[in-house]
């Protein structure tokens, strides 16, 4: 019997065009029973297009369904919202969260499923390449995980394969972190469960079809580095 996956995919006015490649990419998944959770505001631009797929990707291997949630304008933790309010949807055995301007490889849940289940463990994250419309890739990768590095400004990607009951044991997502709350997230995983944590090296599998070039620039502001290294730092005491 295939595994049922369950996938949020958090939108908020994306490009059409980048969000229905995202989202084939995610209900055509080879080995896999999919329910895609879309999460977005009542008003989103897309929100015919997201109806559509609703209803066109409805098959005997693949649901779309929608969670709409007030928008919060200039509100810092509207996507920690979304998740929170999504998270209830969820169906499935095995999780993850989703961008919704990536393209994921078709078979990375059976890859990453396969993984979990022959390690015993609950977490996969992977390396993944970043990559402008030309296809120019830029490497940035996720180092085998290692708790120490973790505290001083490694993440597991938001978009890591998982048991679904890592979520339901640590979540709802605390808004009170704002933009940190996924590196909360992980903290709490870590401290209950132990190291859980496996890592998919072969970076192929997430494909971003927008160039992400600000967010390479964002990585070089050595300033606004050191402010989220603080962050973090404090937030650490609140788990101590």
């Amino acid at each position: 019997m295939k595994p049922k996956v369950s996938v949020i995919m958090n939108t908020y006015d994306e490009d059409p065009i980048s969000l229905a490649y995202a989202i084939k990419s995610y209900v055509t998944q080879e080995g896999v029973n999919m329910q895609l959770i879309i999460s977005a505001p009542q008003d989103d631009k897309n929100l015919s297009l997201l109806m559509e797929c609703v209803v066109n990707y409805n098959t005997p291997t693949a649901t779309v369904e929608l969670n709409l949630i007030e928008r919060h304008e200039k509100c810092p933790t509207n996507s920690y919202r979304q998740l929170n309010s999504a998270i209830k949807m969820i169906k499935g055995k095995w999780f993850a969260f989703a961008s919704s301007n990536d393209i994921a490889e078709q078979n990375k849940f059976s890859v990453e499923i396969s993984q979990l289940v022959s390690t015993k463990k609950k977490v996969c994250y992977s390396a993944f390449f970043r990559c402008n419309p030309n296809n120019t890739k830029d490497l940035m990768r996720f180092h085998d995980y290692d708790y120490n590095k973790h505290l001083i400004g490694n993440f597991v990607s938001d978009c890591a394969t998982m048991s679904v009951d890592i979520l339901k044991d640590n979540t709802p997502f605390k808004l009170r972190f704002k933009n940190f709350a996924f590196w909360d997230f992980w903290l709490r995983v870590y401290e209950k469960e132990g190291n859980v944590f496996i890592y998919n090296p072969v970076p192929t599998w997430n494909y971003n079809i927008k160039d992400d070039s600000m967010h390479i620039e964002r990585l070089k502001d050595t300033d606004k580095v050191l402010e989220n290294t603080k962050d973090k730092i404090r937030m650490l005491w609140s788990h101590v």
